[in-house]
């Protein structure tokens, strides 16, 4: 997804991803990123993006998978009812997982994502 993208996109992948994570979360997590990273192609006028995924154990839900996504476009990205962040708020929300935005003007917009490996209902 990320050679596809005109973005200088570099990538950071925790070692121990051997998490047991369902498909709905994988699925959830890839159309994620794929959405921040037209969002950046498309509106942030960014020339590079990094993305972090890493695992922290928990005793609740077995591992929670955190993704951060940060960008050195222009800011100001916001949330707005039927448009594409709205949209990945709700999928992240609907995974008992949450969705920060910190895009101040000017840039840059770093986007934190945090589900629980195990929201769904089926492991894979």
């Amino acid at each position: 997804m990320a050679a596809n993208t005109p973005l200088l996109v570099t990538t950071e992948v925790a070692p121990d991803l051997d998490t047991e994570v369902t498909s709905e979360v994988a699925r959830a997590l890839y159309f994620s990123i794929a959405e921040l990273l037209t969002n950046t192609t498309k509106h942030a006028r960014a020339e590079s993006v990094s993305i972090q995924v890493t695992v922290v154990p928990t005793a609740k839900d077995g591992a929670i998978i955190r993704i951060r996504t940060t960008d050195d476009g222009r800011g100001g990205a916001r949330p707005r009812v039927g448009h594409g962040l709205a949209g990945l708020h709700d999928r992240i929300t609907g995974l008992r997982g949450t969705l920060r935005i910190n895009s101040p003007q000017g840039g840059p917009t770093v986007v934190d994502i945090e589900v629980p490996a195990g929201s769904g209902n089926s492991v894979d």
